[in-house]
């Protein structure tokens, strides 16, 4: 009798031992695993970002100029050009891209094959839908994957002159496109952590 109590009192302080050393360990590496994770989601939305620009850009080529009179565009509206039209959010997501990458806007002329213009996307692939709080306001909402970032918020979108203006045919006036992604807090408006790429920056067209 005596023997098994020293057994199992010496099993007990095994168990407490291990608990204890499971514990030290956990603490060292799961804030460790999580920056780990954080460091994937940043490069993941890096890449994102990339493809992003690049069908941006692809469009852009295409369509060539601003819709409003695509069979026969107005000087004005050659220089003003056709990118990616941006679209409404509510919360602190105010200017996100419109679908145009993914479907034909009817105002946006059809490819013609002889002039070598015109939309032929899909030039990003929408992927799957998903749920999530993408504008940040605390309401879920139902948005293709491709638009959102890792942390499953909308990618930012801007689209204007080099002073933040809606883009106009000013002389010495440049076009400056550009995405934003809100980072792991989910809140533009903290710079620190933002992750921003210029699409474009150069002459208005």
């Amino acid at each position: 009798m005596k023997l098994f109590k020293e057994i199992k009192a010496f099993t007990i302080m095994e168990v407490v031992v291990v608990i204890a050393a499971i514990a030290i360990l956990a603490g060292i590496l799961i804030p460790l695993t999580m920056h780990e994770i954080e460091k994937a989601k940043i490069e993941s939305a890096r890449a994102e970002m990339s493809n992003i620009k690049e069908a941006i850009l692809a469009y852009a080529r295409d369509v060539g100029f601003h819709p409003a009179n695509p069979g026969n565009p107005t000087p004005e509206e050659i220089a003003r050009g056709a990118f990616p039209r941006a679209a409404a959010a509510n919360g602190n997501f105010t200017s996100i891209l419109s679908d145009d990458l993914v479907v034909r806007n009817p105002e946006d002329p059809p490819w013609n094959s002889t002039l070598m213009q015109g939309w032929r996307g899909p030039y990003i692939s929408p992927g799957k839908t998903i749920v999530t709080d993408a504008d940040n306001d605390g309401i879920l909402d139902t948005v293709n994957e491709w638009k959102v970032d890792p942390w499953g918020h909308y990618y930012l979108y801007t689209n204007t002159d080099q002073n933040g203006n809606p883009v106009q045919d000013n002389p010495g006036v440049q076009r400056v496109v550009t995405l934003i992604c809100a980072g792991p807090d989910g809140e533009p408006t903290t710079l620190d952590d933002n992750i921003n790429l210029i699409v474009y920056w150069g002459e208005i067209y």
